[in-house]
C-alpha cells in the first residue's frame, strides 16, 4: 500500500526568494509553523492546493496566526493542475522569470 504525498516543489518556485515556504499537515497546523507565521507576519498567506490537500480550517488558522491576513489559494483538480496554477502565478503563462 502506497501513501500519496504532496510535492512541495511547486511551492519553492512560488516563493522565489520573496518569502518563507512553510509546511503543514493536511488537517492540522503544526505549532512551529504557527509560531513562524506569528513571528513573520506576512501580508497574506498562500495555501497551495484545495481543501482536499489542505483543510479549510488549517488555512483559517494560518491566516489567523499571521494576524488575520487574506488567504490566496491557487489550486486545481489534481496536484498537477495545482502545480500549473502555482507556476502561472496569476500571469496567465507558465514561463519562468
Amino acid at each position: 500500500m502506497t501513501t500519496a504525498r504532496a510535492e512541495p516543489l511547486p511551492g519553492v518556485r512560488a516563493a522565489r526568494g520573496r518569502t518563507a515556504l512553510l509546511l503543514t499537515r493536511p488537517c492540522s497546523l503544526p505549532s512551529a509553523t504557527a509560531a513562524q507565521l506569528v513571528r513573520v507576519r506576512p501580508a497574506q498567506v498562500t495555501v497551495l492546493g484545495g481543501s482536499s490537500a489542505v483543510c479549510d480550517d488549517v488555512a483559517r488558522q494560518a491566516a489567523q496566526a499571521a494576524g488575520g491576513v487574506p488567504v490566496r489559494r491557487p489550486a486545481g483538480g489534481t496536484r498537477f493542475e495545482t502545480a500549473a496554477a502555482v507556476a502561472t502565478d496569476g500571469r496567465g503563462d507558465a514561463t519562468a522569470r
